[in-house]
């Protein structure tokens, strides 16, 4: 923040630092609630005021960056943008892990015995991701309308996988 030093008619910078201000505290209708003068006001602010202003899409930023980001949305209150980036932080872990589930339920399909083409197996693999992806879609809206936790949304697809890859890996067993 600029200040003006009236001795030596200079401005100067100091961090997080406010004088002669006035806070406005503004309510949900778009009301003054609160209305505060200070003379001197320090703030900590966590980080630089213009690295808040960087926006960036949640799929560019690593899992600790989104985490940080997700401390800075909690501030502003907007309940749904908190849930939607808790989801999707979930989802920066979960989507990897379907490999799992995938290789699971593949080998599962490849102990039995078939007498079908390659082209059929292919089908059924690009099948498989569709409804995995139409799940996690799904699953998506859930916990970004509030239905499902945020951890729910982004696993139920693995754990759906996987419980369907162990059921079937226990069939061939048989």
């Amino acid at each position: 923040m600029l200040t003006h030093n009236r001795q030596l008619g200079i401005l100067k910078t100091i961090p997080g630092t406010f004088f002669n201000g006035t806070i406005y505290l503004i309510d949900f209708d778009g009301s003054y609630r609160n209305i505060v003068r200070f003379k001197h006001q320090k703030l900590a602010l966590p980080r630089a005021p213009l690295d808040l202003t960087q926006r960036r899409n949640h799929e560019e930023m690593s899992l600790a960056q989104s985490q940080e980001y997700l401390e800075i949305v909690k501030l502003s209150g907007n309940e749904e943008k908190v849930r939607k980036l808790e989801i999707r932080i979930q989802e920066k872990i979960a989507i990897p892990f379907a490999c799992v589930a995938f290789g699971l339920v593949g080998s599962a399909l490849g102990l039995r015995p078939q007498n079908s083409s390659r082209a059929t197996s292919f089908g059924v693999c690009v099948g498989l991701i569709f409804a995995y992806y139409m799940l996690l879609v799904f699953t998506r809206s859930m916990g970004a309308e509030g239905i499902l936790s945020p951890f729910m949304a982004a696993w139920l697809p693995n754990f759906l996988g996987l419980g369907a890859g162990g059921y079937l890996l226990l069939q061939s067993a048989r």
